[in-house]
């Protein structure tokens, strides 16, 4: 759902056992999902077509990876931070993760609705695509399911590199730059198909 500036995270704390972090999650999803109900919203009101907020380079690259309805249907805010969830003082007096300080995160995927922060102009492909591939993961799953999912791994590990859906995100990310970024005396990777990716791990794990 969301890509962070730093791949310095480490785990806050040991494992939740998957029964307390079950019960955690039914309650806890439920606010997320009216929060981010709320900000999409907000964010809705001062969005772009991708196709504005992005260079027609980079759409060229990202038009093999995803079906054209969610290229069309994909909206992007552009602002200079995120919007912060937990006031990030008070997640460094709690001693909370660092990841809920959504003001360290460089963008956030709310269905169609793609925010990214410090960016004034084009941002980067890799993000971009990476938060396209939690749109995917959206429209696949459906966003209760989605949230719930995510809610869950979360709070099972405390930790975001643990997250299935971020490994997911990041690993198709890798293999799109990749596909960007061969040498001119080599094959270039093929791109990731991140639909079928997508609809591959939901039937492999539910």
């Amino acid at each position: 759902m969301a890509s962070i500036t730093s791949s310095s995270v480490t785990p806050y704390a040991q494992p939740v056992p998957a029964l307390w972090a079950s019960v955690i999650a039914w309650l806890v999803w439920p606010i997320v999902s009216i929060w981010l109900r709320i900000r999409q919203a907000r964010g809705a009101r001062h969005s772009i077509p991708l196709t504005e907020a992005i260079t027609p380079a980079q759409m060229l690259a990202l038009k093999p990876c995803f079906p054209s309805e969610v290229l069309a249907a994909v909206r992007v805010q552009l602002v200079p931070m995120l919007a912060a969830a937990i006031p990030p003082r008070l997640v460094r007096r709690l001693k909370l993760p660092r990841t809920l300080d959504l003001t360290t995160m460089r963008g956030m995927c709310y269905g169609d609705l793609l925010i990214i922060a410090g960016a004034p102009k084009a941002p980067p492909a890799a993000l971009v695509f990476h938060e396209l591939v939690h749109t995917c993961q959206y429209r696949v799953l459906g966003r209760e399911r989605f949230l719930r999912r995510y809610v869950f791994s979360y709070v099972r590990t405390l930790d975001y590199w643990q997250i299935d859906l971020e490994l997911q995100a990041y690993e198709l990310q890798r293999r799109f730059m990749l596909s960007q970024a061969a040498p001119d005396d080599q094959p270039p990777e093929p791109p990731p198909d991140v639909w079928y990716e997508v609809i591959a791990m939901v039937g492999r794990v539910r």
